[in-house]
């Protein structure tokens, strides 16, 4: 469940709801490791187009990564590693949805 703790040896594990690829997708963060499974899939995010997506979700889940402190490496769900600095520059639907003039 989102904000969930979990011990996991000498870390814990932060569950962060990011809903919108799928109904119930999360993200893990350990330490400063974020998996974003295919929420972030960089430079762009996951696709919403299947059943149980949700664009409107999928935009509040973007949000709640890119306000996250501090520069995360990021286990993408698919292609290569990122950051969230790098995300925050260069992904286009992180910059749109997190562009408050926009709303």
């Amino acid at each position: 469940d989102d904000g969930e703790k979990l011990p996991f040896g000498n870390f814990t594990i932060q569950v962060i709801g990011t809903p919108g690829h799928t109904a119930g997708g999360v993200c893990y963060q350990i330490g400063d490791n974020l998996f974003t499974g295919d929420t972030i899939i960089s430079p762009t995010t996951g696709r919403t187009d299947f059943p149980t997506g949700n664009s409107r979700e999928m935009i509040a889940s973007v949000r709640k990564i890119a306000a996250l402190p501090g520069n995360p490496h990021l286990f993408c769900g698919h292609g290569e590693e990122s950051t969230l600095a790098y995300e925050r520059k260069y992904n286009m639907i992180m910059r749109n949805c997190t562009n408050e003039d926009l709303y």
